[in-house]
């Protein structure tokens, strides 16, 4: 004879109560295990992004400044000056200017010029991708893996926070630079609310 639903339900309730609930925690050494899994799983909370902080950098006992940022960007921005400073310094500046960095956050001006490198180097590996895997079907060459080889070593450093990958994102699909900078000189504004409802 069938069982009932009504009966099934509390067949199945006496026999959850004496297993226990699946996927829970059932002594006091599950607790313990689970508690420790779960202190391993955290992360280290991540670095605030500033926006302004960055054009009036604090400096050190020593006179040099906390953060860099603001030069790095100039610098990106007149490859010219940036070639110049690189061979007399004989090291990439920007890299060299970066590492001397002490600040306890993100800057905003680092994030838009990751985020631009980035987009840079998906355009162009997406373009010789494509345009490798067409060559390497009709006249069956390996241009493709070479390429890929070369572009690993050219990678730049990606950005760290949402509003540096969404610049790159821009920048890789060729959005013009006027929608670029209206998006992030918005960008602020659209961090406010996130925070605002994350906190309710």
């Amino acid at each position: 004879m069938a069982v009932k639903p009504f009966e099934r339900y509390l067949k199945d309730k006496q026999e959850g109560e004496a297993i226990g609930e699946p996927g829970g925690v059932n002594t006091i050494d599950e607790m313990k295990e689970s508690f420790q899994r779960a202190l391993e799983n955290l992360s280290e909370p991540s670095k605030p992004t500033k926006f302004f902080r960055s054009f009036v950098p604090r400096k050190t006992d020593e006179g040099k400044l906390t953060d860099t940022s603001v030069l790095r960007f100039g610098l990106y921005l007149n490859p010219q000056l940036r070639t110049a400073a690189s061979i007399t310094a004989g090291e990439d500046i920007i890299k060299k200017l970066e590492s001397e960095d002490e600040k306890d956050y993100i800057s905003s001006l680092d994030e838009i010029r990751k985020g631009i490198d980035s987009g840079i180097f998906d355009l162009s590996s997406g373009v010789g991708t494509l345009l490798f895997a067409g060559t390497d079907f009709a006249f069956d060459t390996d241009f493709q893996s070479s390429f890929e080889d070369f572009m690993k070593d050219k990678e730049p450093d990606r950005p760290e926070t949402w509003q540096g990958e969404l610049v790159g994102l821009l920048t890789q699909f060729g959005v013009p630079g006027s929608i670029i900078q209206k998006v992030v000189t918005r960008i602020p504004k659209v961090a406010k609310i996130k925070n605002a409802v994350k906190t309710k």
